[in-house]
């Protein structure tokens, strides 16, 4: 159950920051021994960019406040503040240009 819980937290951490995706989209084609044979394989990365509801779902647990009631303008500085110290809990330190760059990258999307 214990791994379970960290599954899902390091999911809603990935989610909640932003991550790149791998998607690889392979066409196959038969050959005359009816055996499938790889003609084309292609490799897109995507960028996911930061969620504000895991942020949002995040902030809850964290504070276990209900932040239902907040404005738009609120949980935006709340999604700021909380990426500053998700990455931070990701580098293992405190790096504060780091973090706050990255806030305002994320804060212009």
């Amino acid at each position: 159950m214990k791994k379970l819980n960290d599954d899902i937290i390091s999911a809603l951490l990935k989610k909640a920051v932003g991550y790149e995706a791998k998607e690889v989209v392979e066409e196959f084609v038969v050959d005359e021994t009816n055996t499938p044979v790889l003609s084309k394989r292609k490799v897109t990365y995507k960028d996911m960019p930061p969620d504000v509801g895991a942020v949002k779902t995040i902030a809850e647990l964290l504070n276990g406040d209900d932040i239902k009631g907040l404005t738009t303008e609120e949980l935006e500085k709340e999604k700021g503040r909380l990426l500053g110290e998700l990455s931070k809990i990701e580098r293992g330190g405190t790096d504060k240009t780091h973090s706050e760059s990255k806030k305002n990258k994320n804060m212009r999307r």
